[in-house]
């Protein structure tokens, strides 16, 4: 199964180290558009705003449901669900966890825009 991450799982970020024994697949974008936000940590709701940029892994099941799904409190805080992501080109479904909230949009959709200005 895969799972595209958009936040602190990313690679370079504090919690990759989570998906260390997982196949990285690329870099890419939600095929729909999402809205990408944060407040120290990131959150994604479904209004339509941007292609969200994305890292891919492919990670077995007892790890989504396990330490990813503890990690982001699935189902009461975040909630994970299936979308179509893009990778070079090439359209996997993926699980990807949403929060709907009001924290401030960033506005490129790539979470990486905290730490580049």
């Amino acid at each position: 199964m895969y799972l595209a991450v958009y936040g602190t799982l990313r690679k370079g970020f504090h919690n990759n180290s989570l998906l260390k024994d997982s196949e990285y697949i690329g870099n890419g974008k939600t095929v729909n558009k999402y809205c990408l936000r944060a407040s120290g940590i990131p959150y994604l709701s479904k209004e339509p705003k941007h292609n969200v940029v994305i890292d891919l892994y492919k990670v077995d099941k007892d790890l989504l449901e396990g330490r990813i799904d503890s990690l982001e409190g699935h189902p009461r805080w975040y909630k994970r669900e299936l979308i179509d992501v893009s990778v070079d080109n090439e359209i996997y479904k993926a699980w990807i966890y949403f929060n709907e909230t009001d924290k401030p949009v960033i506005e490129s959709g790539n979470y990486e825009e905290l730490f580049n200005k």
